[in-house]
C-alpha cells in the first residue's frame, strides 16, 4: 500500500466527452498529481473526496 500527502482538488475530467465530470486529484509537493478513486463510490460524482477539496491529506 502506498502514502501520498498532497492537497485534494477537483477538476475537469475528460473535457468534451461523454465521461466529462469533475474528479479529485492529488496535488503533490513535488508537483505531480494523481486521480483519486475511492473505493464503492460512484467514479462519476465522487462525492467521497468532498469534505475534503483543498485541504492537505494523507491517503494510503
Amino acid at each position: 500500500m502506498q502514502k501520498l500527502t498532497g492537497t485534494i482538488h477537483y477538476k475537469l475530467f475528460a473535457e468534451g466527452t461523454k465521461s466529462e465530470s469533475q474528479r479529485p486529484y492529488i496535488f503533490l509537493d513535488n508537483g505531480g498529481q494523481i486521480l483519486l478513486y475511492k473505493k464503492e463510490d460512484n467514479p462519476f460524482e465522487n462525492n467521497g473526496f468532498t469534505a475534503f477539496d483543498g485541504k492537505e491529506v494523507t491517503v494510503e
